[in-house]
């Protein structure tokens, strides 16, 4: 893409262009598996973080909105791919664990999304990927680190 107005590259703008096209060839993927993106990603999510974790664990760890978590969860649970079990530290609480039919769903995802990944990544090279990754990774690190900051424009 080239700029056609002396501002600064938009970056951040080409980057989140980049990252929707990348969501709607993996979503129209899951179609006929019939899954949502919030659904997909907090299974992901708990596979990550193993079994026993809760609500607010897979909500931070995806900065996502509590809400759309919770439903995505209930959903979830509703279609037997997680269960709720009751906390053997608080007896009040409730975390999460993965059922059989989760993970084989989890496999399913899987290879849908790598299927895609093929696709999209067909004319990049193995030098490319790694240095992309690289510059995803401090990009993600530099912006962790601000985002830390109590004052943001420090």
């Amino acid at each position: 893409m080239k700029p056609t107005s002396p501002r600064p590259y938009p970056l951040g703008i080409y980057l989140d262009i980049t990252n929707r096209q990348w969501q709607l060839a993996m979503e129209k993927s899951l179609f006929p598996i019939q899954i949502n993106k919030p659904q997909w990603l907090v299974l992901s999510a708990m596979d990550e973080l193993g079994n026993g974790c809760n609500l607010t664990q897979i909500a931070d760890f995806l900065a996502m909105e509590i809400s759309t978590c919770s439903r995505a969860i209930s959903w979830l649970n509703h279609k037997k791919y997680i269960e709720r079990v009751e906390d053997q530290n608080d007896k009040r609480a409730k975390v999460l664990h993965i059922t059989k039919q989760g993970n084989e769903m989890l496999y399913q995802l899987d290879e849908a999304a790598q299927e895609v990944r093929k696709k999209m990544l067909v004319n990049i090279t193995p030098e490319q990927y790694a240095l992309f990754q690289q510059v995803l990774d401090a990009i993600k690190t530099q912006a962790t680190e601000i985002l830390s900051q109590n004052d943001p424009l420090d």
